[in-house]
């Protein structure tokens, strides 16, 4: 049979040197993602016992109280401690990928003008968790982001061209991944994971004007990305203005958009758009699924590759990053490291309103590569997934309960 893709030699390259091993994975259990940080307020906790943490720890002695919740976690679950004998190699993985954050050399500097297209209030609903509450990685743009205001060591960071590092994070917000089950540098490594995948620099100018428009949502101002993004699928509509898709069309479309009619610009925005929203939600949807625990659900943007979106049998594209995690131990820079090259040889389109979807090509590759492994050992693909996923939810319980009582002290 000849190989579906080109990633087909590096996954089975992988597959003979990996070992298979109790790494971060996934379940059907989808936990209802509560609250993270409300507007321009204190974060939400993911636990009634975070609470009493922070009441009792104000200021600089919450950073210090902090650090020694962090210690009596990794003395109670051995899996977490840092640098431990017993450290769980995805942990170890992602706190790599944190702390090799860096600020991204090839920022664009390249501006569309914004353009608000409709008036609006100020958010009405909370952001809510999944992550990220205080920093971001910014498609088009390839910048760092401060989505928080009071994160003034963010801000800091981001000024002086830099970084940040974990201890920027709030204690506060650390604390609320910890209780969750995540690093405490989850958003860090979720950055970090997201500007090493986003390898093609094609679409930049197009997310650029995407994020130049602006609607008001449920949350406040969006991109016009985000409106898209948020509604579709959905039965709530969101409209091309006539301004914008004649803005499109003299930016992109050049002499051959100049034939189109208002039908054929319309259809031709709507494809660009879904277009990339295929490379840059794949994106997405393998970083979420290499930071969450096993038992929280991807961002509801993003439920088209969690685990409900296929029936009995299949697999989404998050089982598929777990099956990656088989194959490498639980190593999440070499799961990286495989999607980023797979995403470079599986290019976007030129126009971008062609029809581009990576999906299928990368399922087929990584479920190939993964049987030769897993069949060696006596285990069906659904077995091995199943044996991750269990000790993920394992290590995700352990690390919450551990918080939650050193938090409440």
């Amino acid at each position: 049979m000849p190989d579906p893709c080109p990633a087909r030699a590096r996954l089975l390259h992988a597959a003979c040197a990996a070992a298979l091993a109790l790494a971060w994975s996934a379940s059907l259990a989808q936990a209802a993602p509560g609250p993270g940080r409300t507007n321009g307020g204190a974060p939400v906790a993911a636990d009634a016992a975070a609470h009493a943490f922070l009441k009792k720890h104000g200021g600089r002695k919450a950073e210090d109280g902090f650090a020694d919740l962090v210690l009596r976690v990794s003395a109670e679950v051995p899996e977490f401690a840092p640098g431990g004998e017993r450290e769980d190699p995805r942990l170890r993985a992602l706190r790599a990928l944190a702390a090799a954050l860096d600020a991204p050399a090839n920022a664009s500097k390249d501006r569309f003008k914004k353009r608000l297209t409709s008036g609006g209030s100020a958010p009405s609903d909370p952001r809510d968790f999944p992550l990220p509450r205080e920093l971001m990685y910014r498609f088009g743009s390839r910048e760092l982001e401060a989505l928080d205001p009071d994160s003034k060591r963010i801000a800091a960071a981001l000024k002086k061209g830099e970084a940040p590092a974990a201890e920027d994070l709030t204690a506060e917000n650390r604390l609320d991944s910890l209780l969750r089950g995540c690093l405490p540098e989850t958003e860090l490594a979720l950055s970090e994971i997201e500007r090493r995948l986003d390898v093609q620099q094609s679409a930049d100018r197009f997310a650029q004007f995407l994020e130049s428009w602006r609607n008001h949502g449920p949350q406040g101002e969006e991109s016009f990305y985000e409106a898209l993004d948020r509604t579709a699928g959905t039965d709530e509509e969101v409209f091309f203005y006539d301004a914008m898709l004649a803005a499109f069309v003299g930016e992109f479309a050049g002499e051959a958009g100049k034939r189109w009619s208002r039908n054929e610009q319309h259809a031709n925005h709507q494809q660009a758009f879904l277009t990339y929203r295929q490379y840059r939600g794949m994106i997405e949807a393998t970083a979420f699924s290499l930071v969450l625990p096993p038992d929280v659900a991807l961002p509801a943007r993003l439920a088209r590759y969690d685990y409900g979106a296929v029936g009995a049998g299949l697999f989404s594209l998050r089982h598929e990053i777990d099956l990656l995690a088989v194959l490498h131990a639980g190593n999440a820079e070499l799961v990286v490291e495989e999607v980023r090259t797979f995403l470079a040889e599986h290019r976007l389109p030129e126009p971008l309103w062609e029809r581009y979807d990576p999906l299928a090509d990368f399922g087929r590759a990584v479920r190939e590569a993964v049987e030769k492994k897993v069949f060696a050992e006596g285990l069906s693909l659904h077995q091995a997934w199943e044996r991750q996923r269990d000790a993920g939810v394992r290590l995700a319980e352990s690390i919450r309960r551990a918080a939650a009582q050193a938090a409440a002290g």
